[in-house]
């Protein structure tokens, strides 16, 4: 019905009481409205005072509406003026008005009380526009807050149990006649158990998950919303085709007023196959004794035998219709002197033993060897012992692979003593387990000085030179090799060098229990590789001298008597009468001859040794060959060196020098750059070398080609690594498409002294 209207409203109180005005009327219906209405309804100045109150807002604060008027908020309810004020003042400050503003309100009269309001604000204007204060309304939203949150709670813990079932669970409305709708709800197992997402189940309904091959199951839909609930067992389909033995639990109930179903689905193929294995097995039952591979006797208490299988039969010759009711020691007197019959009576008594091993002799079939007895109570459904049941294996051959494991073992022992390296067999805290000769010859520790305690406490070499990290390496599973070590045994004085191979050490469940350590001594190699070293340094300086002797004897003879030929070819020239043009020709090319030959031997005693590599220094020897090397190559090579020092020791400047000519060799072989730079640097320790080019080290012609004298005279660079490292130093080549960098890093103290101090290192 619709409201009446104002006008007919005013004209109906005319009707009712003629004498008073429609203003007086509508006034006092505002005012019964604001002291009645279930509304907390309230205004204030532009102080916060209050100017209006009624009695639903004066209930709230636990004050009388007289006790509202001309106090301040903040005196009235302490406890909300720090989250009321700045709202009067934002409404003050815009004149826009604040809805549905939450706000927790404390009861002054029960502290402990919260209670939940919804409050909006208005701008009280006065006949010109001036805002003069803020009118309010509260509602009281606690109970419905509540019940939004039980509403909340409810629905999340249905969803919980409704996610978390081990059920596939299906929701969907139902026709009166039993036709299913899309599904409205499906939970996670229901979409594992299927393989469909959610959102594609969603859009499916039960009839797109039945085999298309079965018969209608509307009958049992229809069956739950005659009885309200159905239970039947059927196949589902699922996304990949394949059939799913489902059992189905439908429960009748409404939604919204329209019949509706909840559907339990439960995977039952597992519970099927394992209720086809127990048919299976009791089928089976019969076949055990006839089929098992080792032999089973059962007894009654009077150790009659009641059960012989083929196995028996086969192990002792004796048939099962001859063994039945008889006495296992009648047929076999041996067993009493291996003990048998004890183990049978304390089988009666309900003990259980296992795993017994005896020897066997048949004489009916002469056949013999190891039989492994385990016998025990037999005992009917109310748990009484009725009897005993004996389990015979064969061990035969597992004795006879237990013997040859023995002899195999003792082989091993051989091979491990005899070994030409060192074993060492730890368990997983590095407790040593095995030490076999070659250790106690290396170390000078026996076995019986080892075994048992931990390597990292008897040699602390394994720690500082971190060989630990290898053995936790192979306790994870990983074979691996450390490098070569220094060792050293406090106990008995005794060091050396050696490389060791770390294997993880397992049992027979390939479980990972300890390490295998080969231990390989190589100390007298790595002396011959040290005398070598030195002998090559020796070679290296013998090399440098001789070349130094022969450039010498370059400029001081064979410099000195071309020069001489050359003076005495020009005296001829000068001193003869005139000549005709041939001998004027051939005395010509005489002198250019002797003048390309005086400058093939400046350059071949300059390459072989500069001068003034020995009167004025490294730097300068630099500058003058990059000099020559540029005019005799076309390639421009710039030089930056170092401010001068002191000069380093000589065998470090001729090995830097001879880099230096390598280098730009293989620039002008291999590279193709059309420059080159020379950088020379030092510091207190160290001197770097540097040469660079722009292009490639890649050779440009066939091995066969003739190589230039330069090549001849050339180290290589292996020998210059050689040569660096025997110094203490090192020498890296960086060769990518920007180009090659040649770099040698010299130390220039204690190693470079130390090792010129000793030519025969």
């Amino acid at each position: 019905m619709a409201a009446p209207s104002r006008k007919r409203q005013s004209e109906a109180a005319s009707k009712t009481e003629p004498r008073a005005g429609t203003a007086a009327w509508d006034l006092a219906e505002l005012r019964n409205i604001y002291r009645n209405a279930p509304v907390g309804f309230y205004s204030i100045d532009r102080d916060f005072r209050f100017v209006r109150a009624n009695e639903f807002l004066a209930k709230l604060n636990g004050r009388s509406v007289a006790d509202h008027i001309g106090r301040t908020v903040r005196e009235v309810v302490p406890a909300l003026a720090d989250s009321l004020e700045p709202l009067y003042r934002q409404v003050l400050k815009s004149g826009a008005a604040l809805l549905d503003v939450k706000m927790q309100w404390v009861s002054p009269t029960s502290p402990g009380e919260v209670s939940e309001k919804v409050s909006s604000y208005y701008a009280m204007e006065a006949e010109d526009g001036t805002i003069i204060g803020v009118s309010a309304a509260v509602w009281d939203v606690t109970q419905q807050e509540r019940t939004e949150r039980a509403l909340q709670e409810r629905e999340e813990r249905y969803r919980f149990l409704f996610e978390k079932v081990n059920d596939g669970l299906f929701v969907f409305r139902i026709s009166p006649e039993g036709v299913p709708g899309k599904f409205l709800e499906a939970n996670e197992f229901a979409c594992k158990m299927l393989g469909y997402s959610r959102e594609e189940l969603l859009e499916m309904s039960p009839v797109d998950l039945r085999q298309k091959n079965l018969p209608d199951a509307n009958f049992f839909l229809r069956q739950a919303l005659k009885n309200g609930q159905a239970v039947w067992e059927t196949e589902a389909q699922s996304k990949s085709g394949a059939a799913v033995l489902v059992e189905i639990s439908a429960t009748a109930f409404e939604l919204q007023g329209q019949p509706a179903i909840l559907s339990a689905v439960r995977d039952i193929g597992a519970r099927k196959r394992a209720e086809a294995e127990l048919r299976k097995s009791i089928d089976l039952n019969e076949q055990i004794l006839s089929s098992a591979q080792e032999g089973i006797v059962v007894t009654d208490r009077e150790l009659r035998i009641v059960a012989w299988n083929p196995f028996t039969e086969a192990l002792s010759g004796i048939k099962k219709q001859d063994a039945l009711g008889r006495n296992p020691f009648e047929l076999f007197p041996f067993l009493q002197g291996l003990g048998v019959d004890v183990i049978a009576r304390r089988a009666l008594a309900g003990k259980y033993l296992a795993g017994l091993d005896f020897p066997f002799h048949i004489p009916t079939t002469r056949k013999s060897g190891w039989v492994s007895v385990s016998t025990g109570p037999l005992q009917n459904s109310a748990g009484q012992i009725i009897g005993t049941l004996s389990t015979l294996t064969d061990i035969t051959e597992r004795r006879r692979m237990e013997v040859a494991l023995r002899e195999s073992d003792e082989f091993n022992r051989q091979v491990i003593e005899n070994m030409g390296e060192g074993i060492a067999v730890c368990d997983a805290d590095a407790r040593t387990l095995l030490w076999n000769p070659f250790m106690e010859e290396v170390t000078g520790l026996k076995a019986a000085d080892v075994l048992g305690k931990s390597q990292f406490d008897l040699f602390p070499f394994i720690k500082d030179q971190s060989l630990h990290t290898y053995f936790q390496r192979a306790l994870q599973g990983e074979t691996c090799s450390s490098p070569e070590y220094h060792y050293s045994v406090p106990q008995t004085q005794r060091s050396g060098w050696g490389v060791t191979h770390f294997s993880p050490l397992r049992n027979a469940k390939r479980e990972i229990v300890g390490v295998l350590a080969n231990v390989r001594e190589t100390t007298e190699s790595r002396q011959g590789e040290e005398e070598l070293r030195r002998l090559s340094a020796r070679l290296l300086q013998l090399q440098d001298d001789e070349r130094r002797r022969i450039a010498r004897d370059l400029h001081d003879s064979f410099a000195q008597r071309v020069l001489a030929v050359n003076l005495n070819l020009a005296f001829l020239e000068q001193s003869v009468g005139p000549l005709d043009e041939r001998a004027k020709r051939a005395l010509g090319e005489t002198r250019e001859i002797m003048g390309s030959f005086a400058k093939e031997i400046r350059s071949l005693s300059y390459v072989l040794h500069p001068p003034v590599l020995d009167e004025l220094g490294l730097p300068s020897a630099i500058e003058e060959f990059a000099a020559g090397f540029s005019e005799r190559s076309g390639i421009h090579v710039d030089v930056e060196t170092a401010a001068p020092g002191e000069r380093p020791p000589r065998d470090a400047e001729v090995a830097l020098f001879r880099i230096v000519q390598e280098a730009l060799a293989n620039v002008q072989r291999h590279s193709g750059s059309p420059t080159a730079k020379i950088r020379l640097m030092r510091d207190d320790d160290h001197m770097v070398l540097e040469i660079a080019d722009r292009g490639r080290w890649k050779p440009r012609r066939p091995s066969k080609e003739p190589k230039t004298e330069a090549e001849r005279l050339g180290v290589g660079i292996l020998g210059m690594r050689e040569r660096m490292r025997q110094l203490g130093g090192v020498l890296e080549i960086d060769s990518s498409a920007r180009g090659t960098t040649v770099r040698a890093v010299l130390p220039l103290k204690k190693e470079v002294d130390r090792v010129t101090a000793d030519p025969d290192r």
